[in-house]
């Protein structure tokens, strides 16, 4: 999916790189390290948890390897990727938000054009973040809901699961949670930052009216007013906000509550109606 976007993708980053640089301060130099440290958790995780099943008395095979890079590896990597772009946006807002703060009561209609201008190509940056990665981090976030979905059902069917799987299945929820949990965080504060920069925009309004030079800074900042807030989505569906992973696990656990209560009154309607076909062709045969 990303691969036939490639030259949008290229672009993005193209931009991204210029209005990082251009905004971004030099002490605010931990961000390659916490993604470090991310890309490190993600690679050492799957030999720990090789090693719980391990202690489990599990067999290890080679397909398992295979599957910790589908389900843990790349899905992580492509989260962490999100996320710390998200980070640089948020970085770049705040940054934006500042010098409008600062500069947009400048006399200088130079100035102000180019404040203007800035803004909207970081408005257009983040609308083109969110056309590309939407799709993919529904995939990402559709398939660990699923995942937690059929622990939740594992729990209720087996006898034996807190001794059986515990060790493995809540370190594991914890680890896709902890991620989707930033993931979402992040994704947020783009929207709330956002919407800052509009109430600095709406003060800079209210507190100079009409004023010189202020009539040409007027159609500007309309302008800026008139732009709609981005909110990051995964798949053009369901926006990111503060309270989207309580909420979606919330309904995930119903989900899947009701599912297996569904699954479970159907093989017990069917077995009620095989017994009584049984009891039925043993009376005739009598």
């Amino acid at each position: 999916m990303m691969y036939k976007r490639k030259g949008s993708l290229k672009h993005f980053l193209n931009d991204l790189v210029n209005l990082t640089s251009a905004s971004m301060t030099p002490e605010r130099h931990y961000v390659p390290y916490a993604i470090n440290m991310s890309m490190c958790l993600v690679f050492i995780y799957p030999p720990l948890l090789n090693v719980m099943n391990f202690l489990q008395g599990s067999q290890i095979k080679v397909a398992g390897v295979f599957r910790n890079l589908q389900e843990v590896i790349f899905p992580c990597l492509v989260a962490i990727t999100y996320s710390s772009i998200c980070y640089l946006l948020l970085q770049i807002l705040k940054s934006c938000k500042n010098t409008l703060r600062k500069k947009l009561d400048s006399p200088f209609s130079a100035t102000v054009e180019m404040l203007k201008k800035n803004y909207l190509d970081v408005i257009r940056c983040i609308e083109t973040f969110e056309d590309l990665f939407s799709n993919p981090i529904f995939m990402i976030v559709f398939n660990d809901f699923c995942i937690v979905s059929f622990v939740i059902m594992d729990m209720m069917h087996l006898p034996n699961w807190m001794l059986k799987f515990l060790l493995e299945s809540l370190p594991y929820l914890v680890f896709i949670l902890g991620i989707l949990g930033f993931l979402t965080i992040c994704a947020a504060d783009v929207q709330l930052e956002m919407l800052s920069i509009k109430s600095v925009l709406l003060e800079k309004m209210i507190s100079h009216p009409c004023q010189e030079p202020f009539p040409y800074n007027e159609p500007q900042i309309n302008l800026l007013l008139k732009k709609d807030v981005c909110t990051l989505t995964a798949g053009r569906a369901f926006p990111f906000d503060r309270g989207f992973l309580l909420k979606a696990l919330a309904a995930v656990i119903a989900q899947a509550v009701i599912i297996y209560q569904l699954g479970l009154s159907l093989s017990q309607s069917n077995n009620s109606k095989t017994n009584r076909c049984f009891h039925l062709t043993s009376n005739s045969t009598e």
